[in-house]
């Protein structure tokens, strides 16, 4: 006995009952429905870890900024201190030379010329104050003098040289200023 010819989409399979049909079709939409609810979860992890990883890479190159500036204000403070402790030296040295003969001056001029080239390179400086007006931010008073003949507050001797060393006073010089006594009311 010859079958019907019924309308099957799949040869070789069973045609599905009108009934199974709607229950295939509700899995199929649960599932992707699950697999967009899924790859939304998994968009908002991988955004939320980039986010973090962009702050942490954020914070670690600021944490390298600071750690080099920390660095190099530790370089500065030594070479200045190092700096500062030689400066007796050059002082001793500038004294040995005035007070010097002939022959010692011959000898230990060369010797203090290094000495101060060496500390130039550093970037120390050493500034004159003679003939200059007294500025707190680098001299020190320590000695007055009434000399009406020169101008107020300008420096008559320097005793201790001023040095500077990358634009800032590393010993202020001790010096002798002039100050002229104004006369009393009254007399």
């Amino acid at each position: 006995m010859k079958q019907p010819l019924s309308h099957n989409p799949n040869p070789g399979q069973e045609p599905s009952s009108p009934q199974k049909r709607p229950e295939n079709h509700s899995k199929t939409h649960e599932k992707s429905s699950k697999s967009q609810k899924n790859g939304v979860k998994l968009e908002e992890t991988v955004a939320e870890l980039t986010e973090l990883l962009q702050r942490n890479r954020a914070e670690f190159e600021n944490y390298q900024k600071r750690t080099e500036k920390e660095k190099q204000v530790l370089l500065a403070l030594s070479k200045a201190e190092t700096i500062q402790g030689l400066l007796p030296v050059w002082d001793s040295l500038e004294e040995a030379l005035r007070h010097a003969e002939a022959s010692e001056k011959k000898a230990l001029e060369p010797i203090a010329q290094q000495f101060k080239e060496s500390l130039q390179k550093m970037g120390l400086k050493p500034m004159e104050s003679k003939g200059k007006k007294f500025d707190a931010h680098q001299h020190d008073c320590l000695i007055t003098e009434h000399n009406p003949s020169k101008p107020e507050e300008i420096v008559l001797e320097e005793l201790q040289k001023v040095f500077w060393l990358n634009d800032q006073v590393l010993r202020h010089a001790k010096v002798k200023i002039n100050k002229i006594e104004k006369e009393k009311e009254g007399e």
